[in-house]
């Protein structure tokens, strides 16, 4: 990913993330994407206020989890990168394309705009499309070496996942 972000699209990342109320922002987008795009239904289960929950964290992560690679220019942590893209491996697994990413990637534009209301700028705007962009490519790129102990896995969970990420990430706080 060569497109970086500045110290300020981060902190704009940050702050823009408490404003939000995550069950509304989740609700939100899900109701959009299946009536926009009622043909991905069939990948989600019947039920998802798990994916909810997930999507949400997700985005919490990657909001927090930037860092400075040279002066002035910010990308994922690279403890990071590898959870990322197992999760991108288990889309891919349940039928998502990469194209779905496009159509995910425009909704939540779309709904971050929606649940900041007046707090919304074209700034936060833009440091959420990048950090968009790096969650994405991290997600597809498959140069991303995926250790066997992980592909073999399937029982865990999400946050058992990114637990020990969690643990590693320089800065991770709320």
């Amino acid at each position: 990913m060569n497109a970086y972000l500045t110290a300020a699209q981060v902190q704009l990342l940050k702050k823009s993330f408490r404003l939000l109320n995550a069950q509304a922002y989740s609700d939100y987008f899900y109701k959009n994407l299946f009536e926009r795009h009622p043909e991905v239904r069939p990948i989600f289960p019947a039920d998802i206020e798990e994916l909810k929950l997930k999507l949400m964290s997700v985005f919490e992560l990657v909001m927090f989890s930037f860092e400075e690679k040279q002066e002035g220019q910010f990308a994922l942590q690279e403890p990071l990168i590898v959870p990322l893209r197992h999760l991108g491996r288990t889309h891919e697994e349940k039928g998502v394309l990469p194209a779905h990413y496009q159509i995910a990637n425009g909704l939540m534009l779309e709904t971050l705009e929606h649940a900041l209301a007046a707090e919304h700028t074209i700034e936060i705007q833009q440091a959420w499309h990048l950090a968009l962009a790096h969650l994405t490519f991290a997600m597809l790129n498959k140069s991303v070496q995926i250790p066997d102990r992980m592909k073999n896995d399937s029982g865990t969970t999400f946050r058992e996942a990114f637990g020990h990420v969690l643990r590693k990430i320089k800065g991770y706080t709320r």
